[in-house]
């Protein structure tokens, strides 16, 4: 899986979150499109997520820009437990995609302890070809995207605090 984090125990990866909503990867979205699957869960208790597409032309402002027509997307997860993981990797993602460029805001609510959020500070990347997913997920080697850290209160954290996420080829 392309991508990696520099801070582990505030971040998780961009990728990794979005690669868990297996029918996100289809060029068949629309505004409204929801579906809902069990997925990973650090106990017995499955956790159940739901995912849905709210808006297509949402307009997004970041440090290394403004971009129009996005896509926001919205990841749930529900876990009936109290297993103290579950509780911090589980809650309400947040995701705006920009055609041509790819993730530019994530927000993070956990169901127990502070909001993540995370804002494209520069990127670099070949646009695609070839409807929505390689619109707003441009996954091609050589591209790379920066990420910077913000509190609760808006403000950006050090910078021990940032991800950055770069596509590469590799072979067996």
């Amino acid at each position: 899986m392309p991508g990696f984090s520099k801070c582990r125990r505030y971040c998780s990866s961009i990728i990794g979150l979005i690669s868990k909503i297996e029918p996100f990867l289809s060029d068949y979205l629309h505004v409204g499109y929801t579906f809902e699957k069990n997925t990973l869960s650090y106990s017995h208790v499955p956790v159940r997520s739901r995912f849905e597409v709210l808006s297509l032309n949402e307009h997004v402002s970041v440090p290394c820009g403004t971009f129009d027509d996005c896509l926001h997307t919205r990841y749930q997860n529900y876990v009936a437990d109290t297993n103290e993981i579950n509780q911090i990797t589980n809650g309400t993602t947040d995701i705006w995609y920009a055609p041509n460029v790819g993730v530019v805001k994530v927000t993070f609510q956990p169901l127990k302890g502070d909001p993540n959020h995370y804002e494209l500070k520069e990127y670099h990347v070949t646009p695609s070809s070839g409807g929505l997913v390689k619109t707003y997920l441009p996954l091609s080697v050589g591209n790379w995207w920066s990420y910077e850290y913000f509190d609760v209160n808006g403000k950006p954290q050090s910078l021990n605090r940032f991800m950055k996420i770069k596509a590469k080829y590799y072979s067996n």
